[in-house]
């Protein structure tokens, strides 16, 4: 789980500034820095599970955000988000 941030976040080319990564072989690295998750698949989940304690980062992201439509992602997308520039890889 991640726990909520209301400041920015340091996205590096390998990892998130202060984030825990525990297994590397799937976390963090040059084509996973950042695992960005889309708001918008939050209510399937809690209809799902309703008596989970639904905070954002849930699934373990680092940035969640609203109208990602994961269907129409591309590898080698390029997006800014705020002052970073990131691209799809994985």
């Amino acid at each position: 789980y991640k726990n909520l941030v209301e400041e920015g976040i340091f996205l590096g080319f390998e990892d998130v500034q202060n984030d825990a990564v525990i297994d590397r072989r799937f976390h963090g690295g040059i084509d996973k820095a950042c695992y960005l998750f889309s708001a918008d698949v939050y209510p399937y989940w809690k209809n799902l599970y309703p008596n989970l304690d639904w905070g954002w980062g849930m699934f373990g992201e680092n940035l969640t955000v609203e109208g990602l439509d994961e269907a129409t992602l591309n590898i080698g997308d390029i997006f800014k988000i705020g002052e970073a520039v990131v691209q799809v890889s994985k």
